[in-house]
């Protein structure tokens, strides 16, 4: 293999890949890919092993639930 500083994961056409806001976690001791999906507004959360599922966070900019 070839060391880069890109990683590209295919991983739907409405996520924006060329997001910076891409980073690692563990919830519940199960490691997932968090990605801030630009187009949809959520937060998405893809399970890096088998143990876990895919999820995403719908984030509001108005009302009682907005992320500022």
């Amino acid at each position: 293999m070839v060391p880069t500083d890109t990683l590209t994961i295919p991983i739907g056409y409405r996520s924006d890949v060329y997001s910076r806001y891409v980073k690692a976690s563990i919830i519940n001791n199960i490691p997932y890919l968090g990605v801030v999906n630009v187009n949809t507004n959520d937060l998405e959360f893809y399970a890096l092993s088998d143990k876990g599922k895919d999820f995403k966070v719908r984030l509001y900019l108005d009302g009682p639930n907005a992320v500022g």
